[in-house]
């Protein structure tokens, strides 16, 4: 059980849900190559995996960004056994703002509603660029976010503690009395628990085994763990 003043919620992963996967399945079949669908989702958890590795700890924003998220994508293709550079760069293209478009998870309102109603204050903090603000205001949950901080926005980027330290600034809370929630153990977790907060893991697909944090398999599960002071 965690007893705290404020919840900060990631948002791609953890209240976004990617739509990588049927992207790349689009994509695939125009150029007359069919994939099951299970087969592209398994290639993207493996390739999260690989990447979060090989991630150096470092907070990437702008171009930088852009081309990690691109060996990701490489590392996909590779798993498919699809080695192709115009292939590559179809997807590249295709995912570098697909993000814009894509939908909540079915717990994601449900918790942010559940966790306010508690009187737990709400708070997003996301690696995005700004039209994150946008796809917040779309989707609607901007009614509970009172402290929403986007690292394009203020030069820092996760696991950089600046950047939970900024959201904590915004929100007048203290470190130890906030909760951070996000599905990378390297980026979302050690970076909260660096800026003194608490933190838990969501691992929707179960990507994570024997890490030193609280674990949750879905925001449901995570909302029945969060309690006002």
């Amino acid at each position: 059980m965690f007893r705290v003043a404020t919840v900060f919620f990631d948002m791609g992963g953890t209240l976004l849900k990617p739509n990588r996967e049927y992207i790349m399945r689009t994509i695939l079949r125009n150029k007359g190559i069919e994939v099951p669908i299970t087969s592209i989702h398994r290639a993207f958890v493996e390739a999260d995996k690989l990447w979060e590795e090989s991630y150096d700890g470092k907070g990437l924003m702008g171009i930088e960004a852009e081309y990690s998220y691109q060996q990701k994508n490489r590392m996909v293709l590779h798993s498919l056994g699809l080695i192709n550079h115009e292939l590559l760069q179809a997807v590249n293209s295709s995912l570098q703002k697909s993000w814009i478009q894509e939908k909540l998870y079915r717990d994601a309102e449900p918790c942010l509603r559940l966790v306010k109603e508690k009187g737990i204050d709400v708070g997003i903090i996301s690696n995005a660029s700004p039209e994150m603000n946008n796809v917040i205001k779309r989707l609607g949950i901007d009614k509970y976010a009172r402290t929403v901080v986007i690292s394009e926005l203020v030069g820092k980027a996760k696991p950089d503690p600046a950047i939970f330290e900024h959201a904590l600034k915004m929100s007048g809370r203290k470190a130890h009395e906030s909760l951070y929630i996000g599905d990378y153990y390297k980026i979302d977790v050690l970076g909260a628990k660096r800026a003194g907060m608490q933190a838990v893991l969501i691992d929707r697909d179960d990507r994570y085994s024997g890490i030193d944090c609280a674990k949750v398999r879905n925001l449901g599960e995570f909302c029945a763990m969060v309690e006002p002071l």
